[in-house]
C-alpha cells in the first residue's frame, strides 16, 4: 500500500477535481446550503452506504467510491460554511478553491498526527466500521446544530467533519487496495 500521506493527496485531489468540474457545470450552488443541509446531505450519503453494506446490493449504480468522494467534498464545504457562514456566498470561485485547499491541508495534518498516535489503525478496520464512525460523527454534528452547544470533550462540528474527510480517504484507499466495500 502507498504511504498514507500519498494516498491522502491522491484521493483529495480526485475529490477536488470532481468539485471543480461540478462547479463548472452548475456554479457554486453548494455554498448556498445551510449548515443543517450539509449535515443532512452527509447523513443521506452515509445512510445509502450503510444500507448497501447491510443488504450487500445496490439498485442505483453510483459506486460507493463516488459516495465517499461526495462525503469528502460535502465535508470540506460544510467546514467552510461553519467557519465563515454567510460570507461564503459572497466569495469568488478562486477564493473558495483556495479555502478548500486549506481545509484539505488541515485535514491532512490532523490525519498525520492521529496516525502517529494510533499507528494507522484504520488499515485494520473494515470499511463498514469506518462508515459507522463517519455516521456517528454526522449524528454528533446534527445534535450540536440542533442544540447549538458542544463541550471541548465532544469536539466541534469542524473537528467532526475533518474526521469524515480523513475516514473517507481511508475508505477510498482500502477500496483501491481491493478491500470489499460491503465488508
Amino acid at each position: 500500500m502507498e504511504k498514507t500521506i500519498d494516498l491522502h493527496k491522491k484521493f483529495t485531489k480526485i475529490a477536488k477535481d470532481i468539485y471543480s468540474q461540478k462547479e463548472r457545470d452548475y456554479g457554486q450552488s453548494m455554498k448556498h446550503y445551510r449548515n443543517k443541509t450539509f449535515n443532512s446531505q452527509l447523513e443521506i450519503k452515509l445512510l445509502r452506504i450503510r444500507t448497501i453494506q447491510d443488504k450487500r446490493e445496490m439498485q442505483v449504480k453510483d459506486s460507493l467510491e463516488s459516495e465517499f468522494l461526495a462525503l469528502l467534498n460535502y465535508s470540506v464545504i460544510g467546514i467552510l460554511r461553519l467557519q465563515i457562514d454567510a460570507e461564503l456566498e459572497k466569495l469568488s470561485s478562486v477564493k473558495v478553491s483556495e479555502m478548500y485547499d486549506k481545509v484539505i491541508a488541515d485535514a491532512q495534518e490532523l490525519m498525520e498526527k492521529k496516525n502517529a498516535d494510533y499507528g494507522e489503525a484504520w488499515k485494520m478496520q473494515p470499511i463498514s466500521a469506518l462508515s459507522d464512525f463517519m455516521y456517528s460523527k454526522v449524528i454528533r454534528v446534527k445534535e450540536i446544530l440542533k442544540t447549538n452547544t458542544h463541550s471541548d470533550l465532544s469536539g466541534s462540528p469542524v473537528e467532526q467533519y475533518m474526521d469524515v474527510i480523513n475516514y473517507s480517504v481511508f475508505c477510498l484507499a482500502l477500496i483501491a487496495e481491493g478491500v470489499n466495500p460491503m465488508d
